[in-house]
């Protein structure tokens, strides 16, 4: 009965040379490590799927040997872990190498939309983030975080060039919800502008309406006003608050609005729609 191979132990000057071989001809530089844990212990690995090599950040190499298709590493052959072990670190870092390459085509794709889109500040535990949204990718950028997406891969919010998990104390889906309202706020304001303001400043200019010490035209079919200092007023249908032209501050209180409202209509009107 002819013997297994595993049944001599190979020479150590062959599988040093071969580690030797192997370490010559690989290379750290330009790449990501993860750190994974390997039994009770650390380690920060990197994997190059094109070779099927597992590099480590100190500068050593693990392979399967070509002499019995063991897992060793450099410099010197020495055996490493078992083929489960080494299978579940491959998989992990492919997965990672996959998060990696998706984070840099979204970087890619995502920072010239980004350029194009406002800015709008979100308090995060007290703290001011500044954050401009992208609907069509899914995607967000803040200065103090970089770019905020949700992986296709693993379904998790990543940020930033290393493609880590984001904390869980910001709220992504609160955040684009904020930024989606004040968006449709900007849309509302231009096409009530557009339809509206041209009109209403002609009126005021001929015959302006005057309550106490208010000056203004109005256009009773969508409760919108106009006023020389403010430009057009109106109640907003997304959140019933007024609003006006030139910018989100009032210079007058709701309770101004409303008792204007009252004396022109006996009983409140809807809002616009």
């Amino acid at each position: 009965m002819a013997e297994s191979k595993e049944a001599h132990s190979l020479p150590d000057s062959i599988l040093q040379e071969e580690a030797l071989r192997i370490l010559e001809n690989s290379s750290h530089s330009n790449r990501s490590f993860t750190q994974c844990d390997i039994g009770n212990k650390k380690m920060d690995l990197s994997y190059d799927e094109r070779s099927h090599l597992l590099l480590n950040l100190d500068g050593n190499v693990i392979y399967r040997s070509r002499f019995d298709g063991k897992w060793r590493q450099t410099p010197y052959g020495a055996e490493w872990e078992d083929e489960t072990t080494v299978n579940q670190v491959i998989s992990t870092l492919k997965r990672r190498n996959a998060l990696h390459k998706e984070g840099i085509q979204i970087f890619r794709n995502g920072e010239a939309l980004i350029n194009l889109s406002p800015f709008y500040v979100y308090a995060i535990d007290g703290k001011n983030f500044s954050f401009a949204y992208e609907p069509d990718q899914n995607i967000l950028y803040s200065p103090e975080l970089g770019l905020i997406y949700r992986s296709r891969i693993d379904g998790v919010w990543h940020y930033g060039m290393r493609n880590s998990p984001l904390d869980s104390s910001i709220k992504v889906d609160e955040i684009i919800q904020y930024i989606s309202y004040r968006q449709e706020l900007v849309t509302e304001k231009r096409e009530i502008s557009q339809k509206y303001l041209e009109v209403l400043e002609k009126k005021y200019r001929e015959k302006k309406t005057k309550i106490g010490q208010f000056s203004f035209s109005y256009d009773s079919s969508a409760n919108i006003f106009y006023f020389f200092e403010t430009g057009l007023v109106w109640r907003s249908p997304l959140d019933g608050e007024w609003k006006c032209e030139k910018g989100y501050s009032m210079p007058y209180s709701d309770d101004v609005m409303e008792d204007l409202m009252q004396k022109l209509h006996p009983s409140p009107p809807h809002p616009p729609t």
